[in-house]
């Protein structure tokens, strides 16, 4: 009806409802056949009543009948197999009959019957819904339309899940890739694989292209601790947990030790390049002072081993493997600490190539040896005491092996300050105060000026969390308990120099990075290892030191300031020149093998530093 507002139906049908709505109907009827000017009520009495009472009967016989007609529909198809029932019974015809069990299994429609019935079903309920609309004149129930997208929403979601794999594989493919030196993992990652026909055909070049995809994921530090965090919540639990800890060969010495080292450092060794009968002359007559003082300094030396107590480090009972370390304890006090597997014959070994370097040397060159104990050495979790090699008994090894080279001490040094700040927590490094008391120990057998610490800048850099976190596998317990990172800069007048690991390349620079942070922290010395360093003091004593080392000796570098007049630090695993060669050109008069313990034992860094010797 125009100018009417159509008001839908709740879809449920009641007659007396709808009569009522018929009288209104009628009445309205009436007016539009201009009979508005003759009241209602008269004209009501005059139509007569039985024909109106017809209408609305046969209205109201129309619209069940249309009810009924759409509830016919479902009950034959729920009725259909109950009629074939019977038939299939009474045929009893041989086979080829399809059986019965066969007769009532569902078959379910194609696309196109299920488009057909749609529409079926559409046309239905359109008629449907354009009677209702003419007898009642209002809007029909609502109903829920068929789904006429089914196609679309399919292409939709496959052209979303295309997008996602492709908008995954532009990203690691075209973004910025890791690269360099991973200090977390203390190793360079791989790089682009130059291509040839060679590399080519050997399937090398391949390989090697997989490797450097793999090796430096974009974010791939992140990546890894999001893996670790949900390995940590839904993986495996602790009792079932891998471990990467091995259980060490315990060798355990013959006889405690009674050597006294007789070998002393030539503090007048200024003049190294001096013609050979003169240098000569002057290393006997120096020697045999030297012989005369250092048996004076033996009693003093074994009266105060036998008075000096041993301090007691403050150890946990209990540690708990994650990844590749051992981690004790909770809060501030938690640490992560690396298992030693040194053998006694790797020990050999090191300090035979250290003996050579000495041979080639020769007298004119005070060579010195200083094994740096790692934090198992006094923070051991007694459970493990069993399971890992001693550290003392292995620099012992090395101290019996060494001839005509000076053993620095740093094990003693170490152990009288346990209980002092002098390893991180949450890296395999030592802390710069450490370094501190290991190069005190160098001082006293090389006779050089070392100043007492409170002569030196004082600095920190907060919320370290060093290469233990991911050697945890993200152990969150030393996040949340971070290292103080604490350095100190010599106050005399200096300047530093780096040279490419070739020795080429001289450029002018600083000897502290201070910038650097996070698990980087630790490059503030130098600014890593990948370089060839020069220090020019204001000591003018003629004395040139040169530090062969790993990590450890860069904490080292900045207490010799004071010591040596020149001072040269070599990275041995990245050094490209012969060093003997190196060492006589720049006129060295002390050579010093600075490294951890764990570098002295493997074999792989052995044949290197034997290496260099010799290329």
């Amino acid at each position: 009806m125009k100018g009417k507002e159509k008001q839908p139906l709740d879809g449920s049908f009641d007659p007396s409802k709808q009569l009522k709505k018929l009288d209104e109907i009628f009445a309205e009827s009436i007016g539009r056949l201009g009979l508005n000017e003759v009241s209602a009520s008269n004209e009501w009495e005059s139509v007569d009543e039985s024909a109106a009472q017809s209408t609305k009967a046969d209205i109201d016989e129309q619209f069940i009948a249309l009810e009924e007609k759409k509830k016919e529909k479902p009950k034959k198809e729920k009725e259909k197999p109950k009629e074939t029932e019977p038939k299939a019974v009474k045929k009893q015809e041989p086979a080829p009959v399809i059986p019965e069990e066969d007769a009532l299994v569902f078959i379910p429609p194609s696309d196109d019957e299920e488009e057909q019935q749609e529409h079926e079903e559409l046309t239905s309920n359109e008629e449907y819904d354009r009677l209702f609309e003419e007898l009642y004149h209002v809007d029909p129930p609502k109903k829920r339309e068929p789904n006429m997208f089914k196609t679309e929403f399919r292409f939709i979601n496959a052209a979303c899940c295309l997008l996602c794999i492709f908008g995954i594989f532009a990203y690691l493919l075209f973004s910025q890739r890791e690269s360099g030196f991973i200090n977390s993992e203390n190793r360079m990652l791989a790089t682009m694989p130059k291509l040839t026909s060679e590399t080519y055909l050997d399937g090398s070049f391949a390989k090697d292209m997989t490797n450097y995809f793999t090796d430096t994921v974009p974010g791939r530090e992140k990546l890894k601790r999001i893996c670790a965090s949900i390995t940590a919540k839904y993986g495996l639990k602790d009792s079932l947990k891998v471990s990467n800890i091995k259980t060490a060969k315990k060798e355990v010495l013959e006889e405690p030790s009674n050597i006294v080292t007789t070998v002393t450092a030539n503090v007048n060794i200024a003049d190294v390049l001096d013609e050979e009968d003169e240098s000569s002359q002057e290393d006997s007559s120096q020697q045999e002072e030297q012989e005369k003082e250092e048996k004076e300094k033996e009693t003093t030396t074994t009266t105060a081993a036998t008075t000096k107590k041993k301090k007691e480090v403050k150890t946990f009972d209990e540690g708990t493997v994650y990844g590749s370390v051992i981690i004790e304890g909770s809060g501030k006090d938690v640490r992560a600490i690396s298992a030693y597997y040194g053998l006694f014959e790797n020990s050999e070994s090191f300090a035979n190539v250290v003996n050579s370097y000495k041979k080639d040397l020769g007298k004119k060159v005070n060579v010195y040896n200083m094994p740096i104990p790692i934090s198992s050495a006094f923070y051991l979790p007694k459970n493990f005491e069993d399971t890992v090699a001693s550290q003392p008994d292995n620099i012992e090894v090395m101290k019996r092996t060494l001839k005509d080279v000076i053993s620095v001490d740093a094990y003693s040094k170490l152990e009288e300050h346990t209980d002092e700040y002098i390893y991180s927590r949450t890296d395999h490094h030592w802390q710069p105060l450490g370094a501190y008391y290991a190069g005190q120990a160098f001082a006293e057998v090389a006779g050089i000026n070392y100043p007492d610490l409170s002569e030196y800048g004082k600095y920190f850099k907060e919320e370290f969390c060093g290469t233990m976190y991911m050697y945890s596998d993200y152990n969150e317990e030393l996040a949340k308990n971070p290292d103080t990172f604490t350095y100190y800069k010599p106050k005399n007048e200096y300047k530093t120099y780096y040279y490419n690991t070739d020795f080429t390349g001289k450029t002018e620079s600083e000897l502290f990075f201070d910038y650097a942070e996070g698990v980087n922290t630790y490059s503030v010395f130098m600014g890593g290892d990948q370089t060839i360093c020069q220090i020019d003091t204001d000591v003018k004593n003629g004395r040139t030191l040169v530090i062969i080392k790993d990590s450890f000796g860069n904490a080292l570098v900045p207490f010799m300031v004071n010591g040596f007049e020149h001072i040269y630090v070599v990275d041995f695993r990245y050094f490209d020149i012969n060093v003997i060669k190196f060492l006589k050109d720049i006129k060295c008069t002390d050579l010093v093998f600075a490294m951890s313990i764990s570098s002295m034992g493997t074999p792989s860094h052995i044949e290197t530093l034997d290496r260099i010797r010799t290329q």
